[in-house]
């Protein structure tokens, strides 16, 4: 009794730290979602200034205002500029759309130099031009367009953050969510408790990865668009870049070939494999029991180098302030027949493999602090190499699986008497 207590509270325990690990997601979220939505304003306000109506301006008063910290300083270009407008004359202060201060190249001296040069009438004849709104003539701006290096930060610092604070947050939630599916599945059903994972649903596994590569690569495509304009608009600045924010820019276009190579490996695996399917029953599985099934391919599997099956018992145990992976047992089947393409269309070979005998070792659905989280997975290989971490299929192998439902009911009347999980 003692042991379920602990199990429970256990669970109770992981529940509660897949909460502040959302919690502490969100801030992370929140940045990229302000910077995301601060870049599509600005995108969104240089679209809508494309029918504005370019008039001249006079400059009364040209700034440049400089902020000076710890890190550095600023800059921001400023004037005071009036204009004509259906006969009526008009004031304003907005230079750009983004009116912050930024070190970002050198467009804010530039800038001022340039709203310098008009105040005093030393213009070649040109001189600066505002772009009023003629629907509210007020409004106006003296340079209407983007600038690509400060938008690629924001793009950037909103990718960074928004991505990191959507897969801790998204992560953590999913995690409650599949525990309290499990759990309601194993008080209502407990021997069939674990169907309640997505990817036991049925009888049909499909291997992981299958999503995972194509938004990898489009996470890499989405990264190396953002990092590598930023670093050529930083660094074709005619100023060379001083050692801070530039040169840490150029660890953004570094992780984007990294991430670039690791993308299309994985795709490569992918359009070489197709989609591959494993068809097995009876599940679920125990130790030392026999996998019977197929493996279904949607395109002609390769042959003639020597198709083979292998499926591990994993168990991810803490070593020191981390974990690592244990191999608990594994076991290898050569794919025996020839692929036969059925009508609707899958080529399939059968399977046929005894799993290594571990008893008590199970897949772990609900995984206790004290106690090792297990899984069991097959693996397909072609020839001599190790298998395809991008084609593995988790399998549901469970140890004692004729007492599993007293097992549960036990638990269920245990916390039923101690008020947890109503």
């Amino acid at each position: 009794m003692v042991a379920a207590v602990l199990r429970i509270r256990s669970r109770t325990n992981q529940t509660i730290g897949n909460g502040c690990l959302a919690l502490f997601g969100l801030p992370f979220l929140a940045v990229g979602l302000f910077m995301g939505g601060w870049a599509a304003r600005e995108v969104a306000q240089a679209w809508a200034s494309r029918s504005w109506v370019e008039v001249p301006a006079r400059i009364v008063e040209a700034r440049l205002d400089v902020s000076t910290d710890s890190d550095g300083s600023t800059y921001q270009a400023q004037a005071d500029y009036e204009y004509e407008f259906a006969g009526r004359r008009y004031r304003s202060t907005r230079v750009t759309w983004d009116d912050s201060h930024d070190n970002i190249g050198r467009w804010q001296q530039r800038t001022y130099e340039r709203l310098e040069v008009a105040r005093r009438g030393e213009t070649d004849g040109t001189g600066l031009n505002a772009f009023v709104n003629p629907r509210r003539p007020d409004e106006a701006v003296l340079f209407r367009t983007l600038r690509p290096g400060l938008f690629a930060v924001k793009c950037v610092f909103g990718l960074v953050f928004g991505g990191v604070g959507a897969a801790v947050t998204g992560g953590a939630l999913r995690g409650i969510v599949r525990r309290r599916r499990v759990v309601a599945a194993r008080q209502s059903d407990p021997a069939e408790a674990w169907r309640a994972l997505g990817c036991w649903h049925d009888n049909r596994i499909r291997g992981r990865g299958s999503s995972t590569a194509w938004m990898l690569v489009g996470f890499a495509v989405f990264w190396n668009l953002v990092a590598w304009p930023m670093a050529a608009f930083l660094f074709g600045d005619a100023t060379p870049p001083r050692f801070g924010v530039q040169w840490l820019v150029l660890l953004f276009p570094c992780i984007g070939i990294g991430l670039a190579v690791w993308a299309l490996r994985l795709l490569a695996r992918r359009l070489r494999w197709g989609a591959v399917v494993l068809e097995a029953d009876p599940l679920p599985l125990a130790p030392g029991g026999t996998l019977r099934g197929q493996l279904a391919f949607r395109r002609p599997p390769p042959t003639g180098t020597g198709l083979a099956v292998i499926a591990r018992c994993v168990a991810t145990v803490p070593s020191g302030d981390s974990t690592r992976d244990e191999t608990r047992g594994e076991a290898r089947a050569e794919l025996q027949g020839n692929p036969i393409r059925h009508p609707d269309g899958w080529w399939r070979v059968p399977v046929r493999l005894v799993l290594p005998a571990n008893p008590g070792v199970s897949s772990s659905t609900l995984p206790d602090e004290d106690a090792p989280t297990v899984r069991w997975v097959l693996g397909l290989e072609r020839g001599p190499t190790r298998s395809d971490p991008s084609l593995e299929f988790p399998l549901p192998v469970f140890g004692g699986l004729p007492d599993a439902g007293a097992a549960e009911a036990v638990a269920a009347r245990l916390r039923k008497d101690i008020g947890i999980d109503k």
